[in-house]
Formats: structure tokens, sequence, C-alpha cells
């Protein structure tokens, strides 16, 4: 059916729009972690509290619900 050819695709483009906005804020996580851990701008992050931050990672619950194809009725 043309309808279901036409969801399929609007999943794929999702999901992938989704892992390229992923990278950008894996990317300005790396930076910014880089940058609290060296001189002389590590003194100023220790002073004024900031840490370094974590990378968006899916947790393993939710990396197999990722994988469970969602229910979608017909009709």
């Amino acid at each position: 059916n043309e309808n279901f050819v036409k969801l399929h695709e609007e999943l794929a483009s999702t999901d992938n729009r989704i892992g390229f906005a992923r990278q950008p804020f894996n990317d300005s996580v790396s930076w910014y972690n880089a940058a609290t851990e060296m001189v002389p701008s590590m003194w100023v992050a220790r002073l004024t509290g900031f840490e370094s931050k974590e990378f968006f990672e899916l947790s393993e619950t939710e990396r197999e619900n990722a994988e469970e194809a969602p229910q979608v009725a017909f009709q």
C-alpha cells in the first residue's frame, strides 16, 4: 500500500534526523568536557561549579524498547 510505504519512509527519516541531531550534541559535550579539563579554563570551571557532562546515550531499557516495533492499527 502506498500509505504504508510513506509511513515507513517517514519513520526512517525521523530516526535519521534524531541520529544526526545526537551527533552534534555529543560533539559539543566532548568539547565542553575537554575545555573544563584544560588549564587555565579548568581553574575557572572548578571555581564556578562547572562539571563534566554526560553524552547522550540510550540506557539498556531504552535500547530494548527502541528495537521493538510500535503497534500501529490500520483501519
